[in-house]
């Protein structure tokens, strides 16, 4: 019966009835007709295993940009940018942006300490911008909360009553506060920052990467106010140090359905092996929690563990998951139930960005999140895809952008 059910969805004959048929799957990107994958928007190939994009707008070949098209590529001429969500507003026709940004013009190897959430608004009606920024959404606050020091990896959505909801990564420490870089000290490495040197064990991250939580903050409009709790929303599972989120949990990706419950893919690391990432799901019945982890095997995603920041959304009844390992991309695909996943895809090389003013071979390339809706019809299917990326020469350093590329 329930492969009878799923086949006219994603023609998932060969993960879920092998034995029964030898139909291809077209790994929870497109349909199988007339004996041949046809891929959703965005993907390409024979098992519809390729993102196709069109170039992205806004940066220049060298990755800087002047202040008259600086959100155009959803950055900041001072202030580095490390990824960015969208969310349409109907009552206004314009879509809301909330991106990481690093305070006092310092570069990426600041964001445990400089990072803070941005807000910015769509000139007209066109997710590619140009954007004009409003506000600064979720600013630093008293460092006594989990994320007083810290706010980044915003992933905006929107609830069952219209309510706004951003979902992000704290951190925080008492004894830490932001770098104050100039255009020169910008490149300077990690370590020469004080704050965040290891804690005396040779396995230990940094205080500020050891405490980091997934938050949530809601509101009923994009301009706020926004309401920040005093706890994370999803803590490490602490008394459990063999888990792979014992240590902290970060980088959330929610997906919000029409009643409120949640799915949330999220990344964490284990007291056990603080250098060994991992990545599992939550689920909420609301969108306030309590946030449980759907799995006890600590590995639903067969990946590398270099892979990380999965970007989710959910269509057609399959989860789509979109992770940088790297400079390669791994998607994996997701049963309805958030708990059988398939990740039978190849990872591909993507720091290779095509822009509207040339191509660019970019060192870093992360942070994926899916843009739905963005070309104004009512599909279901991602349109567009946001990444931060960071050019050379620097890997840790210099100025970091965050830009958008649709796709076809």
């Amino acid at each position: 019966f329930r492969c009878a059910a799923m086949i006219g969805a994603f023609s998932l004959l060969l993960v879920l009835c092998a034995t029964a048929s030898a139909t291809p799957t077209c790994n929870g990107a497109g349909t199988w007709v007339s004996n041949a994958c046809k891929c959703d928007p965005g993907w390409q190939g024979t098992n519809c295993t390729l993102l196709h994009f069109q170039p992205s707008l806004g940066c220049n070949s060298a990755g800087s940009h002047t202040a008259a098209d600086r959100f155009l590529c959803m950055g900041d001429v001072l202030n580095s940018t490390w990824g960015a969500t969208v969310a349409f507003d109907s009552a206004e026709q314009r879509w809301h942006l909330f991106y990481s940004v690093f305070l006092n013009h310092c570069g990426l190897n600041s964001w445990l300490s400089n990072s803070v959430i941005g807000h910015a608004r769509s000139v007209g009606s066109a997710v590619t911008g140009p954007f004009e920024p409003v506000d600064i959404a979720l600013p630093q606050r008293s460092t006594t909360f989990f994320d007083g020091i810290m706010a980044t990896n915003p992933n905006v959505q929107r609830g069952p009553s219209g309510e706004w909801l951003l979902f992000y990564v704290g951190t925080t420490s008492p004894s830490a506060h932001a770098s104050n870089c100039t255009h020169t000290s910008r490149d300077l490495p990690a370590p020469q920052r004080t704050l965040l040197a290891p804690q005396p064990s040779a396995q230990a991250l940094p205080v500020l990467a050891a405490s980091q939580r997934v938050g949530l903050a809601v509101a009923t409009s994009p301009y706020g106010p926004w309401k920040r709790f005093d706890k994370p929303i999803l803590e490490p599972r602490a008394s459990q140090p063999e888990k792979f989120d014992s240590l902290f949990t970060t980088n959330p990706s929610a997906f919000v359905f029409p009643n409120g419950s949640v799915t949330l893919v999220y990344k964490g690391r284990s007291k056990q092996n603080q250098n060994l990432m991992r990545t599992g799901v939550a689920h909420a019945s609301h969108f306030l929690g309590p946030y449980v982890p759907l799995n006890s095997s600590d590995i639903p995603f067969n990946i590398p563990t270099v892979c990380e920041d999965g970007g989710m959304y959910f269509a057609d009844n399959v989860y789509k998951v979109l992770f940088h390992c790297g400079c390669t991309y791994r998607f994996v695909w997701g049963e309805e139930d958030a708990v059988t996943w398939h990740a039978n895809t190849p990872e591909q090389f993507w720091c290779n960005v095509t822009l509207t003013t040339g191509a660019v071979t970019v060192n870093r390339r992360e942070r994926p999140l899916w843009v739905v809706g963005g070309t104004g019809s009512n599909s279901s299917l991602a349109s567009h895809l946001i990444t931060a990326v960071l050019p050379p020469p620097h890997y840790n350093s210099g100025q970091s952008f965050s830009i958008i590329s649709p796709l076809t």
